[in-house]
């Protein structure tokens, strides 16, 4: 890991530090909320991880940077029991089809050829994996990606962040845009006052180029200087602009040098794209003509100046119309349905061994609190990815033909609870020995993919292939579809299911009553501390949860929000500025 990554170690030896079985890295802000302000090397932390527990032992502290993609708290050693006994269980068995939700890093040899590399990886695992692979119905291809690029244009963890990037960029370019008009109309407008120096210096033998590199660099310095006031301002504004974003955003040693050739480059092509036309402008001016008082050529730029206002009230009005569909997106994000009622609905994380092993008797004791009207379990809450998948196929079918389908492990109560509309057949019933493994009920989307209609699925059976078993599931009912994750992501096939136990739930939804949910929390929480000690109870408001997701959008929304204000504001400036020379400008034409 650390032969990969780059990390700022406190303590502890990067080349050692996950080498041992139940080795733990940890980051330097969750060891001092562990230990204070002790050392935590060689400490022991007891790690419930869900399904079982173990100690594990501190080797090193690192500094909370977050240098790529990979936002964690503590690492540890593959070779542990646990997390890392499960990744290995394939391994261990020899197989070469699971773990998809892994993602493996290599450092290649500088000069590698990217290609080469990939087409031999894929070789290598159809070589000892394709009859695995095709048994089981998946289509497996290895690739790699840049870690640089992970961040802003990959889907590894997150939806890519680069069209952010490029929407706040072109605004930004708009606005310095908008800038290099305004002072292209000011410095034309105000043309008449350097007529007669002009025209002076001529007479005086000055040549065009001469005037034109003065005017040219008396820009660059405005634009110098502004520079120099800008980066003051950033730096005071940074402050909000990381409160606004939830980002930490600074300017660091390692990337200054970037930064500063970055602005040079600006300040440059701002310079001369702001300050070329008025300097060929200004010293195109005739000495015969200007000593004597005519300044046709004034007149002459009068439907320039009319015209880049006009642009840049279209650019600014744009970016209003920007502003204004963003706007519309987040309201109908808001108020869209999305197949189930997240409203009054609590969600409490089943994070430990004795937590999942409690789950009936939780399930008893926060259904007999008064303003809980129905309790249920599941796998996956709505809001996130559903990371159990399997290949399916009806009858007459095949695993070559099988349908990627997401399953969820529910209570019976949970389609209720959720108000998730049924289409077709009927809910799960409470006699787990029934309906645990062999029952099921899919969404629209799974019914339309095994070519089934609503009516006509009821009662059909799906296969799945696994390690020489074929398993059967019976399709009892079909469910409209809902979003399981974000808008932003479509509707995939889904089947829900009953497992053997309350065990593989990792959480607990709880309808309650809208009315005090302040004493409604007081009670669950004393219900939750009579049945498990040693487990801190947690909750979230599901639709709080779901709202969270969107949250990027919002920063992103407030900061085109932001920049369109300052585009219409200097948008104003041009005819504030200009205005004085219009009125001049029509009163000569009407004397």
């Amino acid at each position: 890991m650390f032969n990969v990554f780059s990390y700022t170690f406190l303590e502890g030896n990067p080349s050692k530090a996950l080498v041992e079985p139940n080795s733990i890295v940890l980051t330097e802000h969750l060891a001092k909320k562990l230990f204070g302000n002790e050392p935590a090397l060689n400490k022991v932390l007891y790690v419930d991880q869900g399904g079982a527990g173990d100690d594990f032992h501190v080797t090193a502290v690192i500094r909370d940077e977050m240098r790529s993609h990979i936002h964690a708290n503590f690492f540890v050693s593959m070779t542990s029991s646990g997390w890392g006994e499960y990744i290995r269980s394939d391994e261990a068995n020899g197989e070469w089809a699971g773990q998809n939700f892994m993602p493996s890093y290599v450092r290649l040899v500088p000069g590698a050829n990217l290609d080469n590399v990939i087409a031999k990886m894929n070789d290598v695992l159809q070589r000892h994996g394709g009859e695995d692979l095709k048994a089981m119905g998946f289509n497996k291809t290895l690739r790699l990606e840049p870690v640089k690029d992970i961040y802003l244009k990959s889907s590894v963890g997150q939806s890519p962040r680069i069209i952010y990037t490029y929407v706040i960029v072109s605004i930004a370019v708009f606005i310095l845009l908008l800038a290099c008009i305004n002072f292209m109309n000011l410095s034309t407008a105000k043309a008449a006052k350097r007529a007669g120096e002009i025209g002076v210096r001529k007479v005086m033998g000055a040549f065009r180029s001469t005037l034109i590199k003065q005017l040219m660099g008396e820009t660059l310095l405005i634009v110098i200087v502004s520079l120099l006031i800008s980066v003051v301002m950033v730096q005071l504004a940074l402050p909000f602009f990381n409160e606004l974003t939830e980002k930490h955003i600074a300017f660091g040693s390692n990337n200054m040098l970037y930064i500063g050739l970055a602005l040079i480059a600006i300040a440059i092509i701002t310079g001369v794209a702001a300050g070329s036309y008025p300097a060929f402008y200004i010293s195109s001016f005739q000495p015969a003509q200007v000593l004597k008082g005519k300044f046709d050529q004034l007149k002459s730029s009068g439907w320039l100046r009319r015209g880049l206002v006009v642009f840049q009230f279209m650019i600014a009005i744009t970016l209003v119309c920007g502003m204004l569909i963003i706007s519309r997106q987040l309201t109908y994000i808001q108020e869209k349905n999305l197949g189930f009622d997240a409203s009054a609905k609590i969600v409490l994380p089943m994070r430990t061994v004795e937590a999942h092993e409690k789950y009936e008797s939780l399930k008893q004791a926060l259904g007999g609190v008064s303003t809980v009207n129905d309790v249920s379990g599941a796998n996956y809450i709505p809001g996130s990815f559903i990371f159990s998948d399997g290949m399916f196929y009806p009858d007459g079918s095949s695993m070559d033909n099988a349908v990627r389908t997401f399953r969820n492990y529910v209570d019976a109560h949970y389609m209720e609870l959720l108000e998730i509309k049924l289409l077709a057949g009927r809910t799960f019933s409470d006699n787990r020995s029934v309906e645990q493994n062999t029952k099921v009920i899919i969404n629209r989307k799974a019914a339309e993919e095994f070519g089934f209609t609503i009516e006509g699925a009821i009662g059909q059976h799906v296969y799945t292939d696994w390690q020489g078993t074929r398993y059967d599931q019976e399709i009892v009912g079909v469910m409209e579809d809902f979003h399981q994750t974000t808008l932003k992501e479509n509707i995939l096939p889904m089947m829900l299911a009953v497992p053997e136990n309350g065990r593989a739930y990792d959480f607990i939804l709880l309808d309650v009553q809208p009315e005090d949910f302040k004493r409604t929390i007081a009670s669950i929480e004393t219900k939750w501390k009579e049945q498990v000690n040693n487990t801190p109870f947690e909750y979230t408001f599901l639709d709080e949860s779901i709202s969270k997701q969107y949250n990027e959008d919002r920063r992103v929304s407030a900061i085109i929000t932001t920049f369109t204000i300052i585009a219409m504001l200097i948008s104003a400036l041009a005819c504030t500025d200009c205005q004085p020379t219009w009125l001049n400008d029509a009163s000569r034409k009407s004397a």
